[in-house]
């Protein structure tokens, strides 16, 4: 980290290039934001290679060599060492955990809670789960849905597995495309909560959960529920709680 900070103009765009390899799609072009979490092992390793590069054994280039480096745009450079102390601040940042054992604000049995990126690392295309894990609460892919993941802003998670968990879909046209994905859904899909805890942003495999049909219900207009407005209803009854996929995370 402290390396980073130190390093000079010419260096920082081989940094930037590699962190902008696993900025996850749809980011900021302007202003960048993501956690440790977000960079994968293979990007951490590739990231400390080049670094290493600079440390190992200081080079003095000759003025005519640096007369004829291209020096980064100043735009670019402003953007790397925003992304750079971002990230050093994070790292400094001791009270946001990697790792959750458990979450006081989830009763029902669940597994322990990693960012949503890292859950990518550990579950993506496998266990069931085909679609990665993003910011939105449905996870689906050609249009079925691989898993949701909820969160106390939108939907309270009930606080037992013999209740119906129920769920208030937003409202708009792609929350509208979302919802009728869900009301297709057939089987039963991993259920995950986001308890939107302060202390950290990582969410919980709560076990599989499957569609009560009979539940949907439509709204237009839409209904306000929790202060927003929502375009369905639905109730999910659980089915299972997968072992393996507590195991894995």
């Amino acid at each position: 980290t402290s390396t980073i900070k130190d390093l000079d103009q010419d260096h920082l765009g081989g940094v930037m290039k590699i962190i902008r390899e696993d900025v996850p799609v749809g980011a900021n072009e302007d202003e960048i934001h993501f956690h440790i979490g977000q960079l994968n092992s293979r990007t951490q390793k590739k990231l400390l290679r080049h670094i290493s590069k600079f440390v190992k054994e200081p080079q003095v280039k000759s003025k005519k060599a640096n007369s004829q480096a291209k020096a980064p745009q100043s735009s670019d450079v402003a953007q790397a060492r925003t992304v750079l102390c971002k990230w050093q601040k994070w790292l400094q940042d001791s009270q946001r955990p990697l790792f959750c054992a458990t979450s006081p604000s989830i009763k029902i049995e669940h597994s322990a809670g990693v960012p949503r990126a890292s859950m990518n690392e550990i579950l993506y295309e496998k266990h069931g789960i085909f679609a990665m894990f993003g910011q939105s609460a449905f996870g689906t892919k050609n249009r079925k849905l691989s898993h949701m993941v909820m969160n106390n802003k939108w939907n309270s998670l009930c606080t037992n597995r013999c209740e119906h968990q129920k769920v208030y879909v937003g409202w708009g046209k792609n929350r509208r495309g979302q919802a009728q994905i869900l009301e297709q859904t057939t089987g039963s899909f991993p259920l995950f909560f986001d308890p939107k805890d302060a202390s950290d942003n990582c969410i919980f495999y709560v076990g599989h959960w499957k569609l009560i049909r009979s539940s949907v219900t439509w709204f237009d207009p839409p209904h306000i529920f929790m202060g927003e407005a929502r375009c369905m209803y639905a109730e999910l009854a659980f089915e299972k709680f997968d072992t393996d996929i507590v195991q894995a995370i």
